[in-house]
């Protein structure tokens, strides 16, 4: 798989390379991205639970190695990264960047520029827009340079026939930004196993963004802004799915590796 690269400070955490420049010098790299005809630049968004979960799951640890940046979407990895900084004199991650930010940003460039948008994953957000329309077998246009697919029933159970829909949808649309919402670990492996149907179709920029859509779509409230710059994003989220308790539990085995 021959990438494009984009120059970029990390630290390392884990054993994974984490981008440590600043949000805005992300933006402006993107937007020059964008701007040419380039092979798709793979961005994921790991926060401490998925770094544990890598941890022990070679499989996805695979996957986030095979990215061209890997974002620190939570305050627990800039603090372990100022604890290790410390303690071993070298340098700790510049910032959070949450992976809701920077799809909002995301969108907002597309808007501005004209790019077209695909969101792979997720579920009903054509019943959130006032004026979706259908243009294909599931496939949605939501917004002006904005379509959406849902790509399959379930992930796990995958058919021949929604492969093929979503080959057609992205053929049909060659979106130049493509915002993946499967979930951890499915939509980094699609990433990976798509790069080429992508790479054929002008996109530019492909990122993994779990449940950002439902936040900026409103089909999740976002933790008020209080909460985020303290750290509880996650409780805020949590009362809101009181399922992702088991996940929650990761945190505390990152705190131990």
């Amino acid at each position: 798989m021959d990438k494009t690269k984009i120059a970029h400070r990390t630290v390392n955490i884990l054993g994974f390379n984490l981008f440590s420049s600043s949000n805005q010098q992300l933006l402006e790299k993107l937007k020059i991205h964008l701007s040419r005809k380039n092979d798709p630049l793979i961005i994921f968004t790991p926060n401490a639970e998925q770094l544990t979960q890598a941890n022990s799951n070679p499989n996805f640890s695979r996957y986030l190695r095979q990215s061209d940046i890997l974002l620190p979407d939570g305050v627990s990895l800039v603090l372990a990264s100022k604890l290790l900084a410390f303690f071993r004199k070298k340098q700790s991650l510049n910032e959070r960047i949450a992976g809701v930010d920077l799809t909002e940003s995301l969108l907002a460039i597309a808007q501005d520029k004209g790019y077209s948008t695909l969101v792979v994953g997720g579920r009903g957000y054509h019943q959130l827009i006032k004026d979706s329309q259908k243009i294909g077998d599931r496939c949605w246009k939501l917004a002006k340079n904005l379509h959406w697919t849902p790509a399959y029933q379930q992930y796990s159970k995958k058919t021949a026939q929604e492969e093929q829909l979503l080959e057609d949808c992205i053929t049909k649309l060659h979106p130049q930004i493509v915002l993946v919402a499967l979930g951890a670990p499915h939509q980094e492996e699609w990433i990976l196993k798509h790069y080429e149907l992508l790479q054929k179709n002008d996109c530019r920029i492909v990122i993994a963004v779990g449940g950002a859509l439902d936040m900026i779509l409103g089909k999740l409230k976002r933790a008020p802004l209080w909460m985020r710059k303290l750290g509880l994003e996650w409780l805020y989220r949590l009362v809101q799915e009181p399922w992702r308790w088991k996940r929650q539990l990761r945190l505390i085995k990152f705190n131990w590796l």
